[in-house]
């Protein structure tokens, strides 16, 4: 079926997560509509009397509509029922990262005012050093069986529904807040992006505080009514393994569990297995070869999107599509809903001509509401029109697709050129035993900077510096070399599993530890 026929299956929604798990639920009631990591499954029906449930518990627990509850949870069946029992009461949801330090709690905690914290058992003692014990649930038994007859909705689709911390590359993380209806909007966008289908097992692998998992996997698989299969979280080795046990036939991945994967040792593929598409960005060549040639996978697309702005270009699986770009402008079932408008800008804010770089700026409305408490941040977001600023630097090619060049504030200044690091990290991670790497600039004694690199390689590997150093002056011109090249065990990333490059930048053992090619 087209997208907008899979829409048409259901009654009309209000633009809530209540009134589309109603909808979804009213058509298909006795079909499986949640598993978790081939556990505990649940159908339609049952998903939605535990969704009451906890909507119900949380009314006893004197939740009010806009209190800020937090869930600091691994991936769980548990972790999508209280998304829609929280937003079902018009409160709002605030997951965070379980492996966050408690530094990290005291300021996400103190900053959101929460109402309620709800956690597994190993983080009570951190999280009590901030939240007072009254305003802690820990999850036990109870919570999962939990049952009511009827949702309450008491939500708006305007009504803030998510706030999800992003670090961004400098300063306190950002709370960026998003609508009930940006959610419900985004799983349907998605529904059309991936061609999604009632009988499709959507498999989830990545973090449920991650807009990817949220709104793309999650909303998506409810959107087109499909089933969705949470995993606790990504294990390489039993991919292949979980992708079989459960029949999926979708899953997102990032560009590091592409690239692990490539990797791995290919006793571990299953040729049995029903994947039939996968979205991840950037897909490599490389990697788009060894999951379509090697591994089966009929399609494996490409998109772009930020916390701020998700779903907001994308390679069109039945139309546009062009490897190793952020793919043309997002669009919804519906061809009444325009999803996405683009322009690409100079430094005074003037549209530049097609084919020269500029900063991207979106208009959508799946964009945020804003920055939690942050009105200078969120103002400082904006044009002076009105679009979003992305803070990327892309040009539109002769053929209208977006191509990345880089991250505004990721550009090393040496010797008078701006240098991508975003470049140099694509370059350098097509090198043979690279699992990931970092390009950042640091101070030169002749002013400017001077290019570091720093690589995590695979465990068992006979790669050397020289190799990576070879490798860029094979690929790229020589201002691009790096003069510092580092082997680091692991490199910081932040909630969103982004590299944390600045926390590179302020790590004195990086430079001290790398070999000088001066």
């Amino acid at each position: 079926m087209k997208s907008l026929e899979v829409l048409n299956l259901y009654p009309q929604h209000k633009g809530t997560l209540s009134s589309l798990l109603e909808s979804r639920t009213h058509k298909n009631p006795e079909k499986e509509c949640l598993l978790f990591e081939n556990k505990r499954s649940c159908s339609w029906k049952e998903f939605y009397a535990w969704v009451a449930g906890l909507s119900h518990f949380l009314l006893k627990k004197q939740i009010q509509k806009g209190a800020r509850i937090v869930t600091i949870l691994p991936n769980s069946d548990l972790s999508v029922a209280l998304y829609f029992a929280i937003n079902d009461r018009g409160a709002i949801n605030v997951p965070l990262n379980p492996d966050l330090t408690a530094d990290e709690y005291t300021y996400l905690l103190n900053h959101v005012d929460a109402s309620l914290v709800v956690v597994s058992e190993d983080l009570k003692e951190k999280i009590s050093k901030t939240v007072s014990s009254s305003k802690i649930l820990v999850v036990d038994d109870e919570l999962y069986t939990l049952r009511a007859q009827s949702l309450s909705n008491l939500a708006q689709a305007e009504d803030t529904g998510l706030i999800l911390y992003t670090s961004g590359t400098t300063g306190f993380p950002k709370g960026v807040m998003h609508s009930q209806k940006s959610s419900v909007l985004a799983g349907e966008a998605f529904l059309e992006r991936m061609d999604l289908q009632p009988m499709d097992r959507i498999l989830c692998i990545l973090p449920l505080f991650h807009i990817n998992a949220l709104f793309y996997s999650m909303m998506g698989a409810f959107a087109a009514g499909a089933t969705l299969i949470i995993n606790q979280k990504f294990s390489a080795s039993k991919f292949w393994s979980l992708t079989c046990e459960t029949k999926a036939t979708q899953v997102n991945i990032i560009a590091a569990i592409g690239n692990i994967l490539a990797q791995r040792k290919r006793s571990e593929w299953r040729s049995d297995h029903t994947l039939k598409k996968i979205y991840g960005a950037p897909v490599s060549a490389q990697i788009s070869e060894v999951f379509t040639n090697e591994f089966k996978v009929p399609l494996i697309l490409e998109g772009y999107g930020m916390t701020e702005i998700p779903g907001a270009l994308n390679n069109q699986i039945n139309g546009k599509s062009k490897l190793g770009t952020m793919g043309v402008e997002a669009l919804h079932p519906d061809p009444q809903i325009k999803l996405t408008e683009v322009k690409i800008i100079d430094e005074e804010e003037n549209e530049i001509p097609q084919g020269e770089t500029g900063e991207l700026i979106v208009k959508t409305p799946l964009l945020m509401q804003g920055y939690y408490k942050d009105p200078e941040q969120t103002r400082n977001s904006f044009t002076k029109e009105g679009w979003f600023k992305t803070g990327d630097y892309v040009l539109k090619d002769a053929e209208g697709f977006y191509v990345f060049s880089s991250r505004k504030k990721d550009i090393i200044r040496k010797k008078g050129e701006n240098i991508s690091g975003a470049e140099i990290d694509r370059i350098i991670s097509t090198c043979p035993h690279v699992l990931e790497v970092a390009t950042i600039g640091v101070a030169s004694q002749l002013g400017e900077e001077e290019i570091l690199v720093a690589v995590v390689k695979e465990e068992i590997s006979p790669l050397t510096e020289e190799d990576i150093r070879n490798w860029c002056e094979q690929k790229l011109p020589r201002h691009k070399w790096p003069r510092y090249v580092t082997f680091v065990k692991e490199l910081p990333h932040t909630p969103t599993q982004r590299v944390a490059k600045f926390k590179l930048k302020k790590d004195p053992q990086i430079l001290a530890l790398a070999k000088d090619f001066h």
